[in-house]
């Protein structure tokens, strides 16, 4: 199946709307290995086309928790590489990805990590954006830490009850 909808979104006449699907698709296989073949098409030899290096992070990132760990570890990892690729198109490009491979994970930590990564590694015309980025971590995983407690009262306990009666 995998390697069908790669076939297929590598085909000519395949649209451009099924095409961004198909990446997207791809980034929610179960298996790490696939996943990070998922990742890999943004850079090197027959990788998308540049306007959408973006869906295939975004794919990963967003399957599960695991994907959205897998996806910043591994922009972390190929940031250079990445920076590289995009070297020369719209600094807004670079800002996709890096949302992309970053928002996902809803985690306070998460959001320290990212504010850390890119006071190492600035992204010049990006930092309203990243600011943006860290900002709805942190408020994400506020609602997470919040919707997990609420899941634990009584009142909850007793309403998921009732649902399942």
């Amino acid at each position: 199946e995998y390697r069908a909808l790669r076939a297929l979104a590598r085909r000519q006449g395949t649209p451009q709307a099924v095409r961004l699907s198909i990446y997207m698709a791809l980034g929610a296989a179960r298996r790490p290995a696939l996943r990070m073949k998922t990742l890999g098409m943004t850079l090197g030899r027959g990788a998308v086309r540049l306007q959408d290096v973006m869906y295939p992070v975004q794919g990963v990132a967003m399957a599960d928790p695991d994907g959205a760990k897998l996806a910043w570890n591994w922009f972390q990892e190929r940031h250079d590489a990445i920076r590289k690729r995009l070297q020369g198109a719209n600094v807004r490009l670079l800002g996709a990805v890096i949302e992309s491979s970053s928002a996902a994970w809803p985690d306070a930590a998460h959001a320290k990590d990212v504010d850390a990564f890119f006071r190492q590694h600035p992204a010049p015309g990006l930092e309203r954006s990243l600011a943006q980025t860290i900002e709805a971590i942190e408020t994400e995983a506020k609602f997470v830490s919040r919707f997990a407690e609420e899941m634990e009262t009584q009142e909850m306990q007793l309403a998921l009850s009732a649902l399942e009666a």
